[in-house]
């Protein structure tokens, strides 16, 4: 059964998962995604940011981008730790949003990780425990308004960050970036 989107609010509540996306030039999209728990795969249950298989989650985006003749993205740390630092975030807050509870934004995240970036895009989002990183970057990627971020040519690093909430959903965060 494939997952529908349907467009929403930034801080909509919604049963499976709901996504938020952000550029450096302030635009926000949100979308909302109901139906990952109906997934026709046997999905795994992530407990922590050690369940993220990046690897898997950075294949499908780079195969997706090498078909725009995007390169591939790189995993980079100091954009792991801002994404995981997010993803903390928002689960102790219960909020999914690009702002943090802190009034930060995505570039003020990343550059205090250490990042010196030219242009960055992030994509919060929740989902039920019982979603895989490979499922949620599925969709992800069958989502052409967020596709748009991931297959962006013009990012060349990515980070991811995935917390436990303790109200049974998963946090996650996508932060890409190009340097200066």
């Amino acid at each position: 059964m494939p997952l529908a989107v349907r467009e929403g609010l930034s801080n909509a509540k919604v049963p499976a998962m709901h996504i938020g996306n952000t550029t450096r030039r302030g635009v926000t999209l949100a979308i909302s995604a109901v139906g990952i728990a109906a997934a026709s795969v046997a999905l795994a249950v992530p407990a922590s940011a050690s369940s993220l298989d990046t690897n898997a989650s950075v294949g499908q985006i780079n195969a997706a981008r090498a078909k725009l003749g995007c390169a591939s993205l790189s995993v980079n740390p100091q954009l792991t730790a801002a994404a995981q630092g997010h993803s903390a975030d928002m689960a102790r807050t219960k909020n999914v949003s690009t702002i943090g509870s802190d009034k930060s934004t995505p570039d003020t995240r990343i550059a205090a990780a250490g990042y010196a970036a030219s242009s960055t895009a992030e994509l919060p989002l929740t989902t039920d425990f019982n979603a895989s990183s490979t499922d949620v970057t599925k969709a992800l990627l069958n989502s052409d308004k967020v596709k748009t971020n991931l297959a962006n040519c013009t990012f060349t690093q990515v980070g991811f960050g995935l917390q436990a909430g303790p109200n049974a959903l998963s946090y996650w965060t996508i932060d890409l970036a190009r340097p200066k």
